[in-house]
């Protein structure tokens, strides 16, 4: 995975958030609360996930959302999935 050392080249150290099958692999607000410190500058979030394939609910990310937006932190997306299983995406 390339996420650690985009940040790295970014002059930052990489904290990764492990998440547990049992919660479908996704970063809940209280993981995320618990892990920013005053260090935090950002967050890469991807939904759908790979390898995981996780797609986040909208109230998921409103959770996800206040935290960012009470810590000002970055977010950064991968939207390389978004058009994945359409077809006209790859028709062009």
């Amino acid at each position: 995975m390339s996420y650690p050392e985009i940040v790295k080249l970014a002059s930052g150290i990489p904290k990764i958030i492990k998440t547990e099958r049992n919660g479908g692999f996704k970063l809940s607000g209280d993981m995320l609360s618990s892990a920013v410190s005053k260090k935090t500058k950002g967050l890469i979030l991807n939904s759908p996930s790979n390898p995981t394939g996780c797609v986040y609910r909208e109230d998921e990310l409103k959770s996800l959302a206040e935290i960012i937006e009470k810590n000002g932190l970055w977010v950064m997306s991968d939207e390389v999935y978004e058009k994945f299983g359409n077809y006209s995406a790859f028709s062009h």
